[in-house]
This record gives structure tokens, C-alpha cells and sequence, in this order.
């Protein structure tokens, strides 16, 4: 008897999640937008300032190429990290909606 409930359950479950969720995007939405925007702005120039750093110095010493490529390695992962999740949050919000 309660399986045929489901159905019923979720629905109404789903109607709230997303009334919910398009009201916290409706507030939070420039916000979150402008977080992102510079954070991956930031990261693709710190990735930007580590290639000069490579081309400029990093190629005579191997001490300190291994630290530039340590470095650009930890960047490049960032910017994918952020360009990942405002893909999700570009998702949902336009799913939601």
C-alpha cells in the first residue's frame, strides 16, 4: 500500500526542491556569478604569470623548473576545478528553471 504512495511523495518532494532552489538562486545568483567570474579570472592569470616565470627563468636551473611546473600543474587543475563547477551551477540553474 505505501509503495503506491511514492509516487505521490517524490513529486511533491521535487515541486519543494525546486521552489527552493529557484529561490536561492534568485537571491544569490549575481553574487555567485561574480564569485566565480573572479575566481577563475585569478586563476588563469596566475597561470599566465607562471608560464613567464618558466620562459623567463626556469629553463636553466632544473631545481627551480620542477617548482614553475609544480606550480602551473596546481593552477591549470584549479581553473578546470572552477570551470566544473559553474558548469554545474550553470546546469542546475537552467534546469530549475
Amino acid at each position: 500500500m505505501w509503495m503506491s504512495l511514492l509516487p505521490i511523495i517524490a513529486s511533491a518532494e521535487e515541486d519543494q526542491f525546486s521552489t527552493a532552489l529557484n529561490s536561492f538562486f534568485s537571491d544569490w545568483q549575481l553574487f555567485i556569478s561574480g564569485f566565480m567570474g573572479v575566481a577563475i579570472l585569478s586563476s588563469v592569470l596566475i597561470f599566465i604569470i607562471h608560464m613567464i616565470k618558466l620562459a623567463t627563468s626556469g629553463g636553466s636551473h632544473p631545481m627551480i623548473r620542477r617548482k614553475i611546473m609544480g606550480d602551473i600543474l596546481v593552477s591549470g587543475v584549479t581553473t578546470a576545478l572552477l570551470g566544473g563547477i559553474s558548469l554545474v551551477f550553470y546546469l542546475l540553474y537552467t534546469i530549475v528553471n
